[in-house]
């Protein structure tokens, strides 16, 4: 009971939890598409490799995810006198960094319309799709994943982003406490990935898939990231 009392604090549901191993699913690449770019299938064979020891990517791919799953280890949360890593990453076969395993189900429909989406924003909307990288990998929560916005230009920025039948962005004002003010609080707009069906409703908690995605995609790309100011 307490353990399911805290995934739903941070918004992940049952469904959600890893489970091991992950089960064989339905290739889901169109025709003529490529490994170039970001593709579930392509990330799933990544994690496949580094979670399970058995290599089913290139050398100098799978060396690619290592280099830069070791970069995201290496950020902080950014709270004060905290050394807590900013990005939740679980440690494999003594030194391999992953994150959080992906579940079957809701959270494999979640992480196949992100890879979807990013794609395509990555070539064809290049700018935005490095500043939201840089915005995950610098300024997203440990638990939701929700990513810092500093004025009313980067919050016009994320709601244009959301414009898909896939993938929305959803704009929050969450309530910090100012610790140098005694413990006053202050709203501070936040974005949040959340996913989309085929029938256009909410795939809800989704929160691991997001992570799942994202961590990958900031782990290839992360060299070319927007670092915020």
């Amino acid at each position: 009971m307490i353990h399911q009392e805290r995934l739903d604090d941070a918004g992940i549901d049952r469904d959600e939890t890893p489970l091991s191993p992950l089960p064989e699913i339905e290739l889901r690449t169109g025709e003529g598409e490529g490994r170039d770019g970001i593709h579930f299938e392509g990330v799933e064979l990544v994690d496949r490799s580094l979670r399970d020891g058995h290599r089913l990517v290139s050398v100098e791919e799978e060396a690619t995810y290592r280099a830069g799953l070791e970069r995201l280890s290496c950020i902080r949360s950014g709270k004060k006198g905290s050394t807590m890593p900013r990005h939740v990453l679980d440690v494999v076969g003594g030194n391999t960094r992953v994150p959080p395993a992906l579940a079957a189900r809701s959270a494999t429909t979640a992480a196949v319309m992100l890879c979807r989406w990013l794609e395509a924003l990555r070539t064809r909307k290049e700018e935005d799709f490095r500043w939201l990288i840089g915005k995950w990998m610098y300024t997203s929560e440990r638990e939701r994943g929700r990513m810092l916005l500093v004025d009313d230009t980067e919050i016009k920025r994320a709601r244009r982003l959301g414009d898909s039948a896939s993938v929305r962005i959803e704009v929050s004002q969450s309530t910090v406490a100012l610790r140098d003010l005694g413990g006053d609080t202050k709203p501070v707009p936040r974005m949040r990935i959340k996913c989309v069906d085929d029938l256009g409703k909410s795939i809800t908690r989704d929160t691991v898939a997001v992570r799942w995605v994202m961590t990958y995609v900031a782990a290839r790309w992360g060299l070319q990231a927007e670092c915020p100011p």
